[in-house]
């Protein structure tokens, strides 16, 4: 700890709340009646943590205080029950490098705030601040500000220059706009503002040009600015649960996007500039009313995660098959009704999820998805299933229950498969004896079909017995009349 050794004829401090300032000699007086101003306006009695606190004359030891070279540099307060609006004698502790009053009941700040000219790191986060004081902008050397789960409506005009600030952490709060002067953040790289109330982003937002993680989910965002596109370094971006309808054809000069998370908003059609997005890895459009991909998604060649469940698609664009790096690929619950050919060409899928869509057929190329490890088909509109299904030697999984199947093709049996689901589709009359094929299968589920099983038929019951599960019909072909069967299987 750092000394000062004050001279002859210094001026001395006088006795603050039964604390003498002037016996002080590790730090300046005035910062020694900004600790007490703080202890005395905060609520030290009540304080957690207040060992050493006006109890004797040496501050740098009371607990939560750092010092080095003659001056308080570090405060630590958090957590500590502080009640109330921190006093303007904080002004006085113009050395301080950080600053952490976070998980408080502390109220606002005042003017005097600005005066902390050398501070880099305020962490106030869990308070109940309303209102940053216009001097807050004063901080010109503070680099990371967190502000989270406070009360904060809007932010002064001033905010801007906080030219140094590179990480912002404003989530959790009740903004309602931004202020224009918040694109004069030129070093920001961090910025989080989800759960607000934003409604829309100053044009100004594009000047933000070292950004790379922004978090703007569960506003009320409708619209984005058009220079939404100059955040060139932009890597995560998450605008999740808004309301917006369109983006702007700037959006596809994000070519350093890898993350993009825009479901649950209104979207109804995405722009062709979309195909710019060149570096995206994951891209989560779930829960929106888009109709229609543009032919440009093809261009996504680095895409590995692609979601777009519960929309309103009727079909996928030919140059999906240009998505070489797929592996995910969700569509559940839209409106497919027919599937290109080219889908064959994503030969590194793992997963395929296209269950609760209006499928008809399956495309003879779905064969060539040797990686993928599941058939998630049901709920459809299938009558059957092509032969090239048993190419699928990744697979460890089928399910096509709810659907309109007739027949399992034989190929089945050259798969590995160790779940197969089946319920609910038109399966009539002795089960297939090539079922017992499939070595590896463990878990079988044929409940809602009218497939039946001989009472004499040995090896078909032991083998339904030696399933880790199975669930059926418990259908006695004995006791089935043939007219309800035969006919099927005579076909």
């Amino acid at each position: 700890v750092g000394c000062h050794l004050f001279g002859e004829g210094e001026v001395r401090g006088e006795m603050v709340g039964g604390m003498d300032c002037g016996v002080v000699t590790e730090i300046e007086v005035a910062e020694c009646e900004g600790l007490v101003a703080l202890y005395q306006g905060l609520g030290g009695p009540g304080w957690a943590r207040q060992a050493g606190w006006l109890g004797d004359e040496w501050p740098c030891e009371w607990e939560g205080v750092v010092c080095a070279g003659g001056h308080v540099v570090g405060l630590d307060l958090s957590d500590n029950n502080l009640v109330g609006e921190v006093p303007a004698g904080i002004g006085a502790l113009q050395w301080l490098d950080w600053l952490y009053i976070y998980r408080n009941q502390i109220t606002g700040l005042p003017a005097e705030f600005g005066q902390l000219v050398n501070l880099r790191h305020l962490d106030m986060r869990v308070n109940q601040i309303e209102v940053l004081p216009a001097e807050f902008g004063d901080l010109a050397t503070l680099t990371w500000l967190v502000a989270n789960d406070n009360e904060l409506n809007s932010l002064p005009p001033t905010f801007g220059q906080l030219s140094q600030l590179e990480t912002l952490y404003l989530y959790e709060n009740q903004l309602t706009s931004l202020p224009e002067s918040l694109g004069q953040l030129s070093n920001l790289t961090v910025l989080n503002l989800y759960n607000n109330e934003l409604t829309q982003l100053p044009e100004s937002f594009g000047q933000l040009g070292k950004l790379r993680e922004l978090t703007l989910y569960n506003n009320r965002l409708t619209t984005l600015p058009a220079s939404f596109g100059d955040l060139e370094q932009l890597e995560w971006l998450h605008l999740y649960n808004n309301e917006l309808t369109y983006l702007p054809d700037s959006f596809g000069d994000l070519d350093s996007l890898n993350w993009l998370r825009l479901n649950d908003n209104q979207l109804e059609v995405l722009p062709a500039s979309i195909g710019g997005l060149i570096q995206l890895e994951m891209l989560q459009l779930d829960n929106n009313f888009i109709g229609e991909l543009p032919s440009e998604i093809g261009g996504l060649i680095n895409l590995k995660e692609f979601y777009i469940k519960n929309n309103r698609l009727s079909t996928l664009p030919s140059t999906i098959g240009n998505l070489s790096n797929l592996q995910h690929l969700n569509v559940t619950a839209n409106e497919i009704n027919i599937l290109p050919a080219e889908i064959g060409q994503l030969t590194q899928i793992l997963s395929m999820q296209l269950q609760n869509n209006q499928l008809m057929e399956l495309p003879d190329e779905i064969g060539q998805l040797v990686n993928m490890g599941a058939l998630y088909v049901h709920d459809n509109r299938l009558t059957s299933l092509p032969n090239t299904i048993g190419d699928l030697s990744g697979a460890v999984a089928f399910y096509i229950q709810n659907n309109r199947i007739n027949r399992l093709p034989t190929t089945i049996t050259q798969l590995n498969i160790r779940y197969l689901e089946v319920q609910n589709n038109p399966f009539v009359g002795p089960m297939p004896v090539f079922l017992q094929q499939i070595s590896e299968l463990n878990h079988f589920d044929y409940r809602g079909t009218l497939w039946c099983v001989y009472t004499t038929d040995t090896p078909m019951l032991a083998w339904l017995e030696g399933l880790e599960e199975h669930s059926g019909t418990g259908l006695v072909c004995e006791e089935m009349p043939p007219a309800v069967y035969l006919p099927l299987v005579r076909r």
